[in-house]
């Protein structure tokens, strides 16, 4: 059977909450990718695809910019002549701003999901509520109920209203935003060390939003500047991204063609098909692999 696959990693550490991959699962799915398919880029990937190439493809992935793409995936990728495509948030790398997203992604280690829900719940004046007992996104599939809700109420809220609340839970905590861009995230070295290595870099908006929750507006000015701030790192616009969470509109589609974009990721946990839009591949979470990717 033909197949061609792209699959997504995010972090690539040991433990610390964050659903990461360890580094030792991930080099033991490298050498089963390796061995059980023909390692492409993206659009050679899509290409196959199309053509319905004979065989079985993957294409591999890496979102948010994190620091460990290039201390741990590159040379594991280099060692078996594989490549990638690395997706980076531009305020990260050059504000080095930490996004709503990934704020949380670190409170969530140190404070119970129900716990923030109750704070929420306060902080509202008990406006919002987080429900516990049914799925909100079925999308969201590795994390518990709560903290699946708990997210997705989250990206629901209005940008001004959840940057408050996460800022004030951030605060509580007492965690120090400079050292966990420098530690958790790419610098401007770092991307350029993906490029000379010969990865494709290419664009994850600028603040890592959820481009389905905000105006039309708000998500042109999310993928220009992300693709600006890229640019003015690499010197160069790559024809490819991703969504924040997979998550887009029809609209999104019309700006990304703006912007010269040819080739956009989501998630899906499928096989990309003959038929699927070029502006919405479907990928495996790296935690897919386990379940026989």
């Amino acid at each position: 059977m033909n197949r061609y696959c792209i699959v997504t990693y995010h972090y690539i550490r040991e433990g610390d909450g964050l659903h990461g991959c360890a580094p030792e699962l991930f080099r033991s799915q490298l050498d089963h990718i390796k061995n059980a398919y023909a390692v492409l880029s993206l659009p050679e990937l899509y290409l196959a695809a199309k053509e319905g190439r004979e065989g079985s493809f993957c294409a591999l992935t890496f979102d948010d910019g994190c620091k460990e793409h290039v201390s741990v995936a590159l040379p594991e990728l280099q060692k078996r002549n594989m490549s990638g495509t690395f997706f980076v948030i531009g305020s990260t790398l050059t504000e080095r701003r930490i996004t709503m997203t990934h704020k949380l992604h670190f409170i969530l280690p140190r404070m119970a999901s129900v716990s923030i829900a109750a704070f929420l719940r306060d902080f509202s004046s008990g406006r919002i509520v987080v429900p516990e007992d049914q799925r909100m996104n079925p999308k969201r599939r590795f994390d518990d109920v709560v903290t699946a809700n708990l997210k997705e109420v989250l990206i629901r809220m209005p940008i001004d209203e959840r940057a408050a609340f996460i800022d004030a839970v951030w605060e509580k905590i007492g965690i120090d935003e400079s050292s966990i861009a420098d530690e958790f995230f790419m610098d401007v070295k770092d991307v350029r060390a993906l490029c000379g290595a010969g990865m494709d870099v290419a664009s994850h908006t600028y603040s890592h939003l959820g481009l389905d929750v905000i105006s039309k507006e708000d998500q042109r000015r999310e993928i220009e500047r992300g693709q600006d701030a890229l640019e003015s790192v690499v010197h160069e616009r790559s024809p490819l991204f991703s969504y924040p969470n997979g998550r887009y509109t029809e609209e999104t589609f019309d700006i990304l063609r703006e912007r010269e974009i040819q080739l956009a990721v989501i998630l899906g946990a499928r096989d990309v098909g003959r038929e699927d839009h070029p502006l919405a591949l479907p990928r495996f979470d790296a935690n897919d692999i386990k379940k026989g990717v």
